[in-house]
């Protein structure tokens, strides 16, 4: 079994592999008060003035960002709580990463969510995978098949992971390339 787990390659269908810092500025920014998963459209907007004066008061606000006319991710920036939305071709979230600031300026990320759905266009999901991690090394994985979602598949790590890998810095207003990366390396079981 491989040391390492890519979730581009692994979760990614349908998605090319774009070098985001060439292209950050071919994206459209949009600051909103949130994403509307029903709806699949973004709730009121605010100005990049009210947005930027919610980020230093660390206030809630989303940024949609736009690939080709189409949102492509969402980021939740909430005090402490930094959460990455990928949203696919039918503006679906299919794979969500969570990171809670532990310390000045530095991120952790603690959670990844990965959704399977039935087709390309169906909301009707197959199956739910969280991955939990900690800073002192801890690691579990829950899956849930959505046929039956009273069984529930969880495997807890006995022995502790390097985790080295999952720290971000908290990104700098309208600077999200970094945070928006969907390959990232993280530890296997």
């Amino acid at each position: 079994m491989d040391e390492k787990l890519i979730f581009l390659k692994r979760y990614s269908p349908n998605l090319e592999i774009l070098d985001i810092e060439q292209n950050m500025e071919k994206l459209r920014i949009v600051y909103t008060k949130g994403w509307f998963r029903l709806h699949r459209k973004c709730l009121a907007e605010y100005t990049e003035t009210e947005a930027k004066k919610r980020y230093n008061a660390r206030k809630h606000f989303v940024v949609v960002i736009y690939d080709n006319d189409k949102p492509s991710y969402y980021i939740i920036f909430n005090n402490e709580y930094v959460c990455v939305g990928y949203l696919d071709n039918s503006k679906r979230l299919y794979l969500e990463y969570e990171f809670s600031e532990i310390s000045k300026g530095q991120l952790f990320l603690k959670e990844v969510r990965y959704w399977e759905y039935k087709d390309d266009i169906s909301d009707e999901k197959l199956s739910y995978t969280r991955y939990r991690f900690t800073p002192e090394g801890d690691f579990g994985i829950e899956k849930v098949n959505s046929n039956n979602p009273d069984i529930k598949e969880r495997m807890i790590s006995k022995t502790k992971i390097d985790v080295s890998t999952m720290y971000e810095d908290y990104p700098q207003f309208g600077h999200y390339e970094k945070i928006i990366q969907k390959e990232r390396i993280l530890p296997n079981e």
